[in-house]
């Protein structure tokens, strides 16, 4: 969840629901993509509101309310249903933040390689995108870190981004090379 000015703004129904990004949501009228849209117009209702297709989870649960601020740029946000929490990456400051309903912010993880995407994967692990360690980590029951993706082609990885695990165990993830920071192309 990409936030201006260092602030985490959640949606309190996310929580609830287990929902991964409102960008996901899309509205049900919107124009065809080649129609001219004017400035006057304004937004349907929340009722016309659908995400992913089906019936919109946050119609009539929250609003949006900010609960914890300070942070550089936070991204790849990850909800645990078993543990009823919710994790984001602060990039810039190297440090992957824990939430707990409705407002506890604690560190889960520093330094955390300058994670970005995170994910869980079919066995509740933890799969960071890690741009700054150029590689794809997972960790393990007890907290240690395993690297399960650092090369390609007998190449480093570039900067890692968001990565997402199938239930079948297959997992995917972006490598693109805008995270690189001086460092050679892989």
């Amino acid at each position: 969840m990409r936030t201006p000015f260092g602030s985490l703004l959640l949606l309190s129904s996310l929580l609830a629901s287990g929902c991964g990004s409102s960008k996901d949501a899309t509205r049900v009228d919107a124009p065809p993509p080649n129609r001219d849209v004017m400035a006057s117009e304004t937004a349907p209702p929340a009722d016309t509101m659908t995400t992913m297709g089906t019936a919109n989870p946050l119609q009539g649960v929250g609003t949006v309310k900010r609960v914890a601020t300070g942070y550089g740029f936070t991204e790849g946000t990850s909800w645990n249903a078993a543990g009823g929490f919710l994790l984001f990456s602060d990039i810039p400051n190297n440090t992957i933040h824990k939430l707990v309903p409705p407002a506890t912010v604690t560190v889960f993880r520093m330094p955390s390689g300058n994670s970005n995407g995170l994910t869980w994967d079919p066995m509740g692990r933890l799969l960071a995108a890690e741009h700054g360690n150029r590689r794809i980590s997972r960790t393990n029951e007890g907290g240690a870190l395993v690297s399960i993706a650092d090369k390609f082609a007998g190449k480093d990885l570039n900067s890692p981004n968001d990565v997402i695990a199938k239930s079948d165990g297959n997992i995917y993830f972006t490598d693109p090379d805008y995270g690189l920071t001086g460092r050679p192309r892989g």
